[in-house]
């Protein structure tokens, strides 16, 4: 009954489960060779990203309070500083995203995009307050709008790199529940009922499609 059903759909839906590989149990197998050998597209789903709004509710309201603050705090910054504050602000809001980007599976990756959540704020705030300030400098306040503008910019990128980094961790995860037990060879699979196993190895060697599944 499954081969027609499968034979009737577009594609094949694979549900894993925590307690072992569903390769590991003989039908599974057998069902998917089945799909792949009729050019269907196998989906293999997945769980919801365990408490995504959380992280980055959390993490979005890291930046708008780091905002406000630096905001208030960047209204007593000596003007002659500018200047040299201006490139600090540009390396704050990009390095630590840069560098968590690179190792997103690793603890600190945590810990660097939330640093760079806050300087990205403050890049933000920095620039915020360098355009009130430039009231007849046409040309500075276009470079302050750029800068503001490139510190909610990194701020979004922050949030969206969190939430790559819970995707892939997820994925990780899910990738070893798919392995687990499973060995590679279909001789290995379990099957509830010994006979099921021994009617599909013996149609897989009648077939010479053993080696293939």
């Amino acid at each position: 009954p499954f081969a027609r059903a499968l034979l009737a759909a577009p594609c094949m839906l694979v549900v894993p489960n925590q307690s072992g590989s569903i390769y590991s149990r003989v039908w599974c197998a057998y069902e998917a060779f089945l799909a792949y050998s009729d050019a269907k597209v196998i989906k293999t789903a997945t769980a919801p990203v365990k408490r995504l709004t959380h992280h980055l509710g959390f993490m979005s309201l890291t930046i708008a309070a780091a905002v406000v603050v630096s905001w208030f705090a960047f209204c007593r910054i000596n003007t002659a500083e500018f200047k040299r504050v201006q490139g600090v602000m540009y390396l704050l809001g990009t390095a630590p995203l840069l560098v968590a980007s690179c190792i997103p599976l690793f603890p600190m990756a945590l810990a660097l995009l939330y640093a760079n959540a806050a300087g990205a704020a403050c890049m933000t705030a920095w620039f915020g307050n360098l355009f009130l300030l430039s009231h007849d400098d046409f040309v500075r306040r276009v470079v302050h709008v750029h800068g503001f503008v490139l510190g909610l910019t990194y701020c979004a990128a922050t949030l969206v790199a969190e939430a790559d980094r819970l995707w892939q961790i997820q994925a990780e995860q899910e990738a070893r529940q798919l392995l687990k037990g499973y060995t590679g060879s279909l001789r290995d699979a379990q099957s509830t009922e010994p006979d099921d196993k021994d009617r599909i190895m013996h149609e897989l060697s009648a077939s010479g499609l053993e080696e293939e599944v």
